[in-house]
């Protein structure tokens, strides 16, 4: 019977298709900043959903709980949306550490 992908799951999914997309990149031969646009637009296109690798992503600001008040306090014509409550109820999240999980697999 199928079931759905658990949170740790997806992370892993999603930083497999990072080092895939590195890989794929290095095989290409190219210069540095053709390798880093390249990496870039296909780390891009997986969150987008153009790839049968993974499905799209949601992303979001999740700022420190404090930095609305900093901004405010600053002077700041603008703070990020807080969505603490939100993240709550999500399920296949990534958030966390992801340079982490990628540098196990270099």
């Amino acid at each position: 019977m199928a079931t759905e992908y658990t949170d740790a799951e997806v992370k892993a999914k999603f930083i497999a298709y990072v080092k895939w997309v590195i890989d794929k990149t290095i095989e290409r031969n190219l210069t540095p900043e053709q390798a880093c646009t390249e990496v870039a637009f296909g780390i891009l296109g997986g969150l987008e959903g153009g790839t049968d690798k993974l499905p799209q992503m949601v992303l979001f600001p999740l700022p420190h709980k404090e930095d609305k008040m900093f901004m405010i306090q600053h002077h700041a014509e603008h703070y990020w949306p807080e969505n603490h409550e939100a993240i709550k109820s999500l399920k296949g999240t990534i958030s966390g550490p992801l340079r982490q999980e990628l540098y196990k697999l270099f």
